[in-house]
């Protein structure tokens, strides 16, 4: 028996306690190292102070102390960084537990949102569908990942996958959803590399970049003869076999060429790995990715991809660890104007790049590839009840048993049983204001998204071909652009019955449409022949689709009666404390409304007839059907 969605809440909410129990444990043992640490220094401190001017006759013993409590000291410095690092991962797993009880729960406000390039979320089908941006799908599904793999999360929701990717990423999610420590842990080891696009950009520019030395060879030789140079000289002047003047005028040549070519490396090690260390964080996160079980061949594929990265990049990580010599001023001072350090690591690492160039975006691919898959198969994990979709490229219909809202939470959720097609019908989506209509084509639209990125859909069983969707709902004029409403609502229009034919001929996917309210800005009989117009388009191209009208006539015109199959919600009204109440049950009913709302609606906001007679009666569909 599957767990409930309370019960995985539950199981979240105990994480959350047990790692922030743990948490509190350390922050109290790290507080007693720090306060043990400034006891020995200072203990430490005296001894030496009392040794020079309080008693000098017992200077040695009381240096020696001093020595065995500074060493003792920098072990105390040792413990307590790893003490704080356990710390930090204890108190970043009761968050990521804390946050899986609000992405459960629908609370938007206990989730951080990934920044995403902006031009993503200007795309119309994530605007209409709520794909990307706040309160989004995205904002559901998007734990804390590399820039790279809420970049590829993102892709996934705005593009459908091929149908062989479909059942392939179904049978890893499968896998990775009961393996929540292994993914939690991942999503931890991903943090410091969250801090933008940009911070991984520079690296991969300069990984598929040219060479900086390697263009100089005649450096390259100059930079391998002056240390070696150096250290005769310092043997000869130290057996007094030469002045101490080559020596200096070897080492004056040194710091020239640092002090002129290092202002260039630096920015190039910078570019590499920042002080913040991303690249460290990437290494672990690679590591993070061998340590799952599985056994389908994708999963394979991208622990393959990401051992070679590991061994790579583990390797590029040693080098910077030695260029960040360059933080420690006085010893780096020294180093650089006898060796040359900074000379000999660039060429190691541009060995290393010359080596990896034509590999080094797709380990990153990989990566965020696997870190994309994790996010599904974490809902998965946490919608036990939520079903494996069907896509199949021998239906004809999408057809969806108790279909409902992933947004929603699921005490609030409605489902319904929806039907599309096959090709030449439509559904049409008749009611009252604010019955659900709207919520109805956003459930569709979102659902068939999941299926088609190989996540679990919010529905009791959903069945689809391959489809491309296309939709109209959230349109909006532009005061910039000069568009008006009803300008802006014909090209959405024009796009998606253009998006049909292009499928059409294609004829490798079923187009899907989602048209809510169309053409509502401009008078009602142009906008009920404009409607009919662009319905007859999709019809012919063979597209399946609903749509959404107040339009009750749409169902009896000639030509379009055959191919439509109405639905409708509707309300009802009751006397209450408050005065009249309307509720909806938001439950999907065969045929036209039978009501309407609008005159109701607006006596409830107090805005009754102005004439003083009695409020009219709502029309009856029969006259509506005749306006």
């Amino acid at each position: 028996m599957q767990p409930t969605e309370d019960a995985i809440c539950q199981m979240y909410a105990e994480r959350e306690a047990r790692f922030a129990r743990e948490a509190a444990a350390l922050a109290r043992r790290a507080d007693r190292i720090a306060n043990a640490r400034m006891a020995v220094f200072a203990v430490a401190l005296g001894a030496v102070l009392y040794g020079i001017w309080g008693a000098p006759s017992f200077r040695g013993p009381l240096f020696i102390t001093a020595g065995l409590l500074v060493a003792g000291f920098v072990a105390l410095v040792v413990w307590h960084r790893r003490v704080l690092r356990q710390w930090a991962y204890e108190a970043g797993l009761a968050d990521l537990n804390q946050q899986a009880q609000a992405r459960i729960q629908r609370n938007w406000g206990q989730l951080p949102l990934p920044p995403l390039d902006p031009a993503l979320l200007r795309d119309p089908l994530s605007i209409d569908l709520d794909l990307l941006g706040p309160r989004s799908l995205f904002h559901l599904l998007a734990l804390p990942a590399t820039p790279l793999g809420l970049r590829r999360l993102a892709d996934w929701l705005l593009e459908p996958a091929p149908l062989s990717d479909i059942a392939s990423r179904q049978l890893t999610i499968a896998e990775l959803a009961s393996q929540l420590d292994r993914r939690q842990e991942l999503a931890l080891l991903s943090r410091p590399c969250a801090r933008g696009q940009a911070s991984l950009n520079p690296f991969l520019d300069w990984a598929e970049g040219p060479v900086w030395l390697g263009q100089r060879p005649w450096l390259i030789r100059l930079t391998r003869i002056t240390p070696l140079a150096s250290l005769v000289l310092f043997v000869l002047y130290s057996a007094g076999l030469l002045p101490l003047s080559p020596l200096l005028a070897v080492l004056v040549l040194n710091v020239g060429l640092s002090l002129h070519f290092c202002r260039q490396i630096h920015p190039l090690f910078s570019r590499i790995a920042s002080r913040e260390g991303e690249l460290r964080a990437y290494v672990a996160l690679l590591a993070q990715v061998q340590r799952f079980s599985v056994t389908s061949p994708a999963m394979r594929e991208i622990q393959s991809h990401a051992r070679a990265a590991l061994r790579s990049l583990d390797r590029l990580r040693r080098l910077m660890d030695l260029a960040d010599l360059r933080f420690s001023q006085l010893l780096y001072g020294v180093v650089q104007a006898t060796t040359l350090w900074d000379f000999h690591v660039l060429a190691f690492v541009e060995a290393w790049q010359a080596a990896h160039r034509s590999e080094v975006r797709g380990w990153f691919e990989h990566l965020a590839r696997f870190e994309a898959l994790c996010a599904l198969a974490g809902l998965k994990h946490d919608q036990p009840d939520w079903a494996t979709p069907q896509v199949d490229s021998a239906a004809t219909e999408v057809a969806a048993r108790q279909l409902g809202h992933p947004l929603i939470p699921a005490a609030q959720r409605v489902a319904n049983d929806v039907s599309l097609g096959p090709a030449g019908a439509f559904l049409l989506v008749t009611g009252s204001n604010m019955s659900g209509k709207s919520t109805l084509l956003r459930s569709i639209g979102v659902n068939i998204v999941l299926a088609q990125a190989g996540a679990p859909v919010c529905a009791a069983s959903l069945s689809l071909p391959p489809v491309r969707l296309g939709a109209s709902i959230r349109v909006s004029d532009s005061l910039g652009d000069g568009v008006s409403l009803f300008m802006a609502e014909l090209r959405r229009l024009k796009q998606v019955v253009d998006d049909a034919a292009r499928v059409q001929r294609a004829g490798e996917r079923q187009f899907v449409y989602l048209l809510d309210e169309i053409l509502h800005g401009t008078n009602t009989v142009e906008r009920q022949i404009a409607v009919r117009r662009v319905v007859r388009h999709l019809l012919e191209c063979g597209a399946i689709g609903a749509i959404t009208s107040h339009d009750l006539a749409l169902a009896d015109v000639d030509g379009l009666a055959a191919a439509c199959h109405p639905v409708h919600f509707q309300e009802s009204f009751s006397d209450g404390p408050a005065g009249r109440q309307m509720t909806f049950d938001y439950q999907l009913r065969s045929g036209v409304a039978t009501t309407t709302n609008a005159l109701k609606l607006l006596e409830m906001v107090g805005l009754p007839a102005d004439d003083g007679r009695a409020p009219c009666p709502a029309p009856t569909v029969q006259e509506a059907k005749s306006c």
